[in-house]
């Protein structure tokens, strides 16, 4: 990329599609994390986007350079280049806790919309991965089709059901159509 400063200082960038979401091509200030509090999920994949926007909400002075300094190598039998349960539900996770982080600073108007929009194109690049890999096709479909009822019942019921309790939503398991 070409170098350029972006002043962060009035939140102009747009957390959620202004820089990719990995860890491995930037450098953080430390104080990023301890001034905020901000960590990396545990045991949840998808922990770069659960805590990259994080990060940017708070960074003032995002520089970007032109040297490659880093050199990423991906491996066929790696967790992003793997599909399962386990990968459908912490994408779920990783959009509450960035929802829930935008409701407790405050953050909500103006990153709400562009939290929703990041989950299309975050979902589309895991299909993108499910496709690719040699599981069998009936397989591959069903595993898609049920990764986009939950983008459907998160982006449709979420509010709903984040009101409700355990045993409101335990009743809902079992009454609801």
């Amino acid at each position: 990329p070409e170098p350029r400063r972006i002043d962060n200082r009035e939140h102009q960038l747009n957390i959620f599609s202004g820089l990719k979401y990995m860890f491995w091509n930037k450098l953080w200030r430390r104080t990023l994390f301890t001034e905020h509090g901000i960590e990396f999920p545990n045991r949840m994949y998808y922990e770069d986007l659960a805590t990259i926007p994080r990060l940017l909400a708070f960074a003032r002075d995002i520089r970007i350079i032109p040297d490659m300094l880093y050199s990423y190598v991906t491996r066929p039998d790696s967790i992003s280049g793997g599909w399962s349960a386990k990968h459908t539900t912490d994408y779920f996770r990783c959009f509450d806790l960035l929802a829930d982080f935008l409701r407790e600073q405050g953050l909500v108007e103006r990153y709400g919309q562009a939290l929703l929009e990041c989950i299309g194109p975050n979902l589309h690049y895991h299909a993108r991965t499910v496709l690719a890999s040699g599981v069998r096709k009936k397989e591959r479909e069903s595993y898609l089709r049920h990764l986009l009822m939950f983008k459907l019942a998160y982006l449709h019921e979420r509010e709903r059901l984040d009101a409700m309790n355990a045993q409101q939503l335990l009743r809902a398991l079992l009454h609801e159509r």
